[in-house]
């Protein structure tokens, strides 16, 4: 019976000597090629790995130390911030003359209904031409510039038009281009 160490050869000489077995690709080699195997894998370890690993740690130190495209896509955004605050300010000036505009035209139309009422007024008591329906006719029409003059001191939320539906967490956002779905 033979015994199982005389059985392994060294895969490189074809010798009954193989007393080293490699774990990665399990032959046996004599002391001699083990040796010559291993300085095959250093130098493929050297060759495959280090020299990748080498090469990559390079790319990333120069991604840290270059700015350039992170700057660019910052840039990029200010621009954006610019031009929207641009628009909202342009949208809060046009609100502000629309608003400007009713206030005016509602002041100015109080304003010529008191002068008509006014100098109505005047001419009939100078004149002392008026009666029953007249009185009643011009209490009704103070009574009703009373409500228009309380509705126009009286602030509305009505006049000022809001839109709460901007979702500013998508109002602008980032992404990367290689994470995008359905394009």
């Amino acid at each position: 019976m033979t015994s199982k160490l005389e059985l392994n050869q060294c895969s490189t000489c074809q010798k009954s000597s193989g007393k080293c077995m490699c774990d990665g690709c399990k032959n046996y080699f004599c002391m001699k090629h083990f040796e010559q195997h291993r300085q095959q894998l250093s130098i493929k370890f050297d060759d495959e790995i280090a020299k990748t690993h080498d090469e990559l740690r390079e790319q990333i130190n120069r991604i840290n130390q270059s700015s350039v495209s992170t700057s660019e896509f910052f840039n990029e955004i200010d621009r954006w911030e610019t031009v929207t605050v641009e628009k909202i300010h342009k949208a809060a000036n046009q609100a502000r003359r629309q608003l400007t505009q009713l206030f005016t035209r509602d002041k100015d139309t109080l304003a010529k209904e008191f002068g008509m009422i006014t100098k109505e007024i005047r001419d009939r008591r100078e004149e002392d031409n008026f009666d029953e329906n007249d009185i009643e006719r011009i209490r009704q029409t103070i009574n009703q510039m009373k409500i228009s003059l309380k509705q126009f001191i009286q602030p509305t939320k009505t006049i000022i038009v809001t839109n709460d539906r901007i979702d500013w967490n998508r109002f602008i956002y980032v992404e990367n281009e290689h994470n995008r779905v359905g394009e």
